[in-house]
């Protein structure tokens, strides 16, 4: 009889509980699984549009210019939502859909960042009554109207003021700055790269002599104003330097620029004082008189803690107490250029500067994608979904802060027993717009090309050795057909291909400052390329 009592106990009250919580589970699961596939499909879509404008901008002579660029972006945003139109389309989205569940794309750039998102059209007075002389269906925009676009560019820039300085400053992915404002009462412009051991002219960096360099020489497949292809008399290779971003090529006595595959002549240009390259020289010259401008004022002593929002408040004295952290510092901005702390200097990794770098930031793509995302949640057609902005890991703000990268959110799909909130992010170690401490390739003497790292660097093949940028081994397309710049150079595979014959976790810095002659050595060639390389990014400051 108990028994039959537990029995019939058991299949009324714990065989349906245990179904239930079955079920539960399964779902639970199910949710988990159909975040990870989502996580996966946003991850992939995100990489193929970072890749279409990886291959855009490495093939574009004027991916530095501003139209060019932002033509880029908007093809990559293109792809984006094409890539992911396509993985989604199982799950019932097509890019329509999905475009309404993405609140924001980011692209970080060298010195600022776009944010792609929707906004509502503002017409002001003079451009109503011109679109009044339109016709209606000739009409381009509309007062009011929602669209999706690109929002105005916006620097990586701090303000900091105290009883001697009110000076904006802009920062980049790596040392270099420009500073606006007044100091000690006068007006101040400055800019170039933090560097706190460039010394004689620029002809000498951490103890490692700087000299001019032979032009470079490149292979380029070109056509003159009469669509014949120029420089079989010398197997289509060029003399070759590169000014403010735009790569000059000589031929016999003649100087042209490469526009989409065409010689364009550049009358009365030079390329190098006999032949000579002397980009890094002027490179570690610029940082040495930076350092010399700063430190003869007032801006020596400016303070991390002397950073204001735009309404004149003390960013330390936030009620928000990530903000009031990353600010709240009494270490000056600059200490680090005369005073390195355990042999680190300023434009280090490591350093106290770095790390307030990140911060800026972070601190700027954090307030400007917040309000980008409200004002989403204000016009978006999906009422009843609220996007909000995802809390990013300290790693991932510090890939981030390194390097090009896009961002991209998506919110508001249904999973299950939840709503999907994901973000992916990629970055682009290949482009036109910043040189990384890491996209300097060495090319030794038997013709291979190997990261600075690599064991497979040796005394012996560093005779005659060189550094390059990264993206002068990639193959390149155009009208005529496809070519390599470095024509007969190919990638070491321990260090190119994989990772294996990397030799060692310490930085850069600390493995060319060991006090061998092979690191001696490739220190000379990495400082020389790393300095040329840099110094001829297109920067306002350097026109040719």
């Amino acid at each position: 009889m108990k028994l039959q009592n537990l029995a019939v106990i058991f299949i009324i009250i714990i065989l349906p509980i245990s179904i239930v919580l079955s079920a539960y589970i399964q779902s639970r699961v199910d949710t988990l699984n159909m975040q990870i596939e989502y996580d996966q499909k946003l991850y992939s879509s995100t990489y193929d549009a970072i890749i279409a404008f990886q291959k855009n901008t490495v093939n574009s002579s004027t991916s530095d210019l501003i139209n060019s660029k932002l033509r880029d972006i908007r093809a990559s945003v293109n792809s984006f939502f094409t890539s992911a139109a396509e993985n989604f389309k199982m799950s019932g989205y097509g890019k329509e859909g999905i475009e309404a569940f993405v609140p924001a794309i980011v692209f970080t750039l060298y010195d600022g960042f776009y944010i792609y998102s929707q906004y509502t059209n503002t017409l002001d007075e003079q451009a109503e009554k011109d679109m009044e002389k339109v016709e209606v269906q000739d009409r381009t925009y509309k007062d009011g109207e929602k669209l999706n676009g690109l929002k105005p560019y916006i620097y990586y820039s701090c303000r900091y003021k105290n009883n001697y300085c009110d000076v904006v400053i802009n920062y980049s992915l790596d040392s270099y700055i420009t500073i606006n404002g007044i100091v000690d009462g006068n007006v101040v412009n400055l800019d170039g790269y933090l560097l706190s051991s460039a010394t004689n002219g620029g002809r000498e960096y951490r103890g490692i002599p700087i000299n001019e360099e032979e032009l470079a020489q490149e292979k380029l497949l070109i056509l003159d104003n009469d669509d014949k292809l120029i420089g079989e008399d010398q197997n289509y290779t060029f003399e070759t330097k590169k000014i403010n971003g735009v790569k000059y090529y000589k031929y016999k006595d003649q100087i042209f620029t490469n526009l989409n595959s065409v010689m364009t002549p550049q009358q009365g240009k030079d390329i190098g004082n006999e032949n000579k390259n002397d980009n890094a020289i002027q490179y570690y010259k610029q940082a040495e008189e930076l350092k010399k401008a700063i430190d003869s004022s007032s801006l020596k002593s400016l303070k991390i803690s002397d950073a204001i929002d735009e309404n004149g408040n003390k960013l330390s004295k936030s009620t928000d107490d990530e903000i009031k952290g990353m600010f709240s510092s009494d270490r000056c901005v600059f200490d680090e250029l005369d005073n390195p702390l355990n042999n680190t200097q300023i434009e280090d990794d490591e350093s106290d500067f770095n790390d307030h770098r990140m911060n800026v930031i972070k601190y700027t793509i954090e307030r400007n994608l917040s309000i980008a995302i409200t004002n989403y949640n204000k016009i978006s057609p999906l009422v009843s979904t609220e996007f909000k902005l995802p809390k990013l890991k300290d790693y991932e703000w510090d890939r981030i802060s390194d390097n090009i990268s896009m961002i991209t959110f998506l919110q508001g799909l249904s999973i299950g027993g939840k709503i999907y909130n994901g973000y992916a992010i990629v970055n682009n170690n290949k482009n036109e717009e910043f040189v990384s401490k890491n996209s300097i390739y060495i090319l030794t003497n038997d013709k291979q090309f190997h990261s600075i790292k690599d064991k497979d660097l040796t005394e012996a093949n560093l005779n005659g050795a060189r550094g390059y940028f990264n993206v002068d081994f990639e193959i390149k397309s155009g009208q005529v057909g496809y070519y390599c710049p470095r024509d007969g150079a190919t990638g070491c595979y321990d260090s190119i291909i994989t990772s294996s014959g990397i030799a060692t976790n310490k930085s850069i810095e600390e493995l060319l400052s060991e006090d061998e002659e092979q690191n001696k050595k490739l220190a000379q060639i990495y400082y020389t390329a790393l300095g040329r390389e840099r110094y001829s990014m297109y920067r306002i400051a350097n026109l040719f």
